[in-house]
């Protein structure tokens, strides 16, 4: 069955705080409604590390994106994401480990 889709992940704010944000975009010609997405965190091994389950609300229309936010522990920030290479202070906005994204659910939505 054919899925939304969720790419770009961003830490915010550069923070060692496990905040991030993401696109959700829905792929399919219709729309859906209240998603469920899993991103799974690994490390630079390649082993799954941590995971966290979104659940946005709403009606996302066909072929539209949608931003939404997520928190993991602090400790994933640390082990995926690589120190900016602009300020030693602060983690980089992407992180440099593989994520996955999976839709787990969503309702097609009759408008």
């Amino acid at each position: 069955m054919p899925a939304p889709g969720a790419n770009r992940t961003r830490r915010d704010g550069g923070n060692a705080d496990g905040t991030f944000s993401l696109s959700v975009t829905n792929k399919l010609k219709e729309p859906i409604r209240d998603p469920v997405i899993m991103i799974l965190f690994h490390d630079r091994s390649g082993r799954a590390i941590d995971y966290i389950v979104l659940r946005p609300k709403g009606i996302l229309p066909a072929g539209i994106a949608k931003r939404i936010t997520g928190q993991v522990d602090p400790s994933t920030k640390r082990i995926t994401t690589p120190i900016s290479p602009s300020n030693e202070f602060m983690y980089d906005d992407h992180p440099a480990t593989k994520l996955e994204f999976r839709t787990l659910d969503f309702t097609m939505d009759a408008e």
